[in-house]
């Protein structure tokens, strides 16, 4: 309640005080509408006055495979995909039954080499950058790079940089 407070004080002050209109696209593998009123309070903060543009459910790598999607063709701040940890390496939770540490880690690795490519595609198009937060392992996929950190388990189970 707060937070539709705040976003409906935010909201009415001068468009000149509240800074530039800026689109981010939102791609998630669970419903954003729960979130979407924190979403758009944090991003009030920077400041600027978000609008948020929420891709069908489930339909992250269609979306930045689709050289047709608004992620190609409309301008942005960023594309930010929400990916359930569960989802995306369920294997993660239950780490010993799925072989141990080191399976696990040549699992997160592959799943971020699928990561990259997936946003290769907006690198070569030097657009936006796309965030990843897949609940717990959260990275940054900076376009056209690797991921900037290896999240596989060392020895005490913990990532450790690349």
């Amino acid at each position: 309640m707060k937070v539709r407070r705040a976003n409906a004080a935010l909201d009415g002050a001068e468009a000149r005080l509240r800074g530039p209109e800026v689109a981010v696209n939102l791609l998630a593998s669970f419903n954003l509408e729960p979130i979407e009123p924190a979403l758009r309070l944090g991003l009030q903060c920077i400041p600027c006055r978000p609008q948020l543009r929420i891709a069908p459910l489930n339909t992250i790598e269609q979306t930045l495979l689709d050289k047709g999607s608004p992620v190609y063709q409309e301008s942005s701040l960023a594309t930010v995909v929400l990916w359930r940890i569960e989802e995306l390496l369920p294997e993660v939770l239950l780490p010993f039954s799925s072989g141990g540490a080191e399976v696990l880690k040549r699992q997160v690795n592959f799943c971020g080499r699928e990561l990259n490519g997936c946003a290769a595609p907006i690198g070569k198009r030097g657009i936006a950058p796309v965030c990843v937060d897949v609940s717990g392992a959260s990275c940054v996929i900076r376009t056209g790079t690797e991921l900037p950190v290896d999240y596989g388990a060392n020895e005490r189970g913990r990532g450790t940089q690349s």
